[in-house]
């Protein structure tokens, strides 16, 4: 199944600052008084990876004033993240406060959420409200109709008197098993129908986002299994209006013994990417920075004896390079399959801005396929292969950068001699490679 992105296009809309969604974040200027009427709500659901979000942070960045969430257990709205002003943690909001130093949230301070609602913040002037409501190792089937974990979050987005203007899900582990990629991308467009038709959702201006899953394993799923729902997730998100791929979370690192959770590092990387994807599907240029972080994505697929040209369309970047800044010699996301065996990849290449190269060790002698991020950790050299031994569920995967595919649009990661400078990586792909 080829996929193809369509989108919006962009329109310069006000000018945002580079730092909004910088490395180590900003405390943006203390915005005038709240304003009735100019409320923005960001539903964020799925299960745990979604609901690590909030409470996993890397370097803390400082939140806008105007950045708040709803909470679960009390349905009270309060500020969300650290800020430099007077308000004291779990101070009421609306509340804009003066300069002042900086109190740290006891939790509730995820980098990905900060980054997300201060891009939104910033560029349309409104007071951001975070409803999440995910829940760990839940089915994409307690989201969709009577599903408990749907009526919660639309009796809380009632309960918020937040119009919901946007949705982020982060959800597919608990799936991989057992739900054929049809089926799960049915029930994503069910999970966005229902979206459009909670009260007072504007379903013209709507944008509902999506991250596809990430690496790892889980219970009773098989190699692959990751990768399938990440094909439908991609395919959705790209192909249908109001819809928008948020960011490609396989190049993950997990926790010690965890096959599934991001680690902070993972989730601030991706939380930017999100952000930045958002700015696009509103329509709004993020200054500095190109139209989204859904990444680049692969337009076609042509075979010359042994060699595989991969053709790359730029989504942010204009330029691709593998993690480490590499010409890709050691990329390991793609498959490739000679009448459906797996055939030898022996070299890859980037060799152009738009064009990777695959040396099969033979010529391929049938119908030649192709695959992209479709194992279940594609940027792990370990994981990425098709081995799949029952120990891998209780180990830690650790990210190679210079195993994936990215575009040059990147930002700096972490700290001192661990600091990196990722883009966004190449989209999940899957077709048939012409030629011969």
């Amino acid at each position: 199944m080829a996929l193809r992105k369509t989108g919006p296009a962009l329109r310069k809309r006000g000018a945002l600052l580079g730092s909004i969604i910088s490395s180590t974040g900003s405390g943006a200027a203390t915005p005038p008084p709240v304003t009735p009427g100019t409320d923005f709500g960001i539903g964020l659901i799925g299960q745990s990876e979604m609901a690590n979000w909030p409470s996993t942070p890397l370097v803390s960045p400082l939140a806008d004033s105007r950045l708040t969430h709803f909470l679960r257990n009390s349905n009270t709205r309060v500020r969300f993240g650290n800020y430099n002003d007077n308000g004291a943690p779990g101070t009421p909001s609306p509340y804009t406060g003066v300069p002042g130093t900086t109190t740290t949230q006891p939790s509730y301070r995820g980098d990905a959420p900060v980054y997300l609602g201060n891009a939104i913040a910033a560029a349309l002037g409104v007071n951001v409200c975070l409803i999440e409501r995910a829940v760990g190792a839940s089915s994409i089937n307690s989201w969709v109709g009577a599903g408990a974990n749907w009526a919660t979050f639309a009796a809380a987005v009632q309960a918020s008197g937040v119009p919901l203007k946007m949705v982020i899900w982060y959800q597919g582990p608990t799936d991989a098993a057992d739900m054929s990629a049809t089926t799960y991308r049915e029930k994503l467009a069910q999970v966005h129908a229902q979206c459009l038709a909670l009260p007072g959702v504007d379903a013209a201006t709507f944008k509902f986002g999506v991250i596809s899953t990430g690496p790892g394993k889980f219970s009773g799923s098989l190699e692959g299994d990751f990768g399938k729902l990440r094909l439908a997730q991609v395919d959705y998100a790209t192909n249908t209006p109001g819809a928008f791929l948020a960011c490609n979370a396989y190049d993950a690192s997990t926790g010690a013994n965890d096959s599934v959770h991001p680690t902070g590092e993972s989730y601030n990387r991706h939380g930017r990417r999100v952000a930045k994807s958002a700015l696009a599907a509103l329509g709004i240029a993020n200054t500095g920075r190109g139209g989204s972080g859904a990444g680049p994505r692969i337009t076609g697929a042509t075979r010359s004896g042994a060699v595989i040209t991969v053709t790359v369309a730029h989504a942010g970047g204009n330029a691709l390079q593998d993690g480490a800044g590499g010409t890709g010699a050691s990329l390991s996301g793609f498959r490739v399959f000679d009448n459906g065996a797996t055939a030898t990849i022996s070299a890859t290449a980037i060799t152009s801005p738009t064009t990777i190269t695959l040396t099969l060790a033979s010529a391929p002698a049938g119908t030649v396929t192709l695959t992209h991020a479709v194992t279940d950790a594609p940027c792990d050299p370990v994981w990425g292969t098709d081995a799949n031994p029952a120990g891998k569920r209780a180990g830690a995967i650790a990210f190679t950068a210079a195993n994936c595919v990215y575009d040059n649009d990147g930002y700096s990661v972490g700290t001192g001699t661990a600091s990196t400078t990722l883009g966004s990586p190449l989209q999940p792909w899957s077709g048939t490679v012409t030629g011969s």
